[in-house]
């Protein structure tokens, strides 16, 4: 993933919110509160900054950068399912 920086023992990601949507950073934010304070900085309609600095130090700083990321593209997919009946990721709609 490009847009992720590792430094000084947080992460910095790149979101585009043009592709991603304001909504899914901040609620990937909310959902990373628990392990992570998180910092958004930026314009809903353009590229917000995210800064992941870890709780404790036992925590993959990297793969949980990747997983903010995938945790973004799942909101939208969900989404997605939600205005259109189909998967983005190409799997059937879930039914329930």
């Amino acid at each position: 993933m490009s847009g992720i920086i590792l430094k000084d023992g947080e992460a910095t990601l790149q979101v585009d919110t043009r592709f991603y949507g304001f909504l899914a950073a901040v609620t990937a934010a909310s959902e990373f509160c628990e392990k992570f304070w998180v910092q958004l900085d930026g314009a809903p309609d353009g590229v917000v900054t995210v800064r992941l600095v870890p709780k404790s130090a036992d925590i993959d700083l990297h793969g949980s950068a990747r997983e903010f990321y995938n945790y973004m593209l799942a909101l939208m997919d969900e989404s997605l399912q939600l205005m259109t009946g189909k998967d983005l990721l190409g799997a059937p709609p879930a039914r329930g």
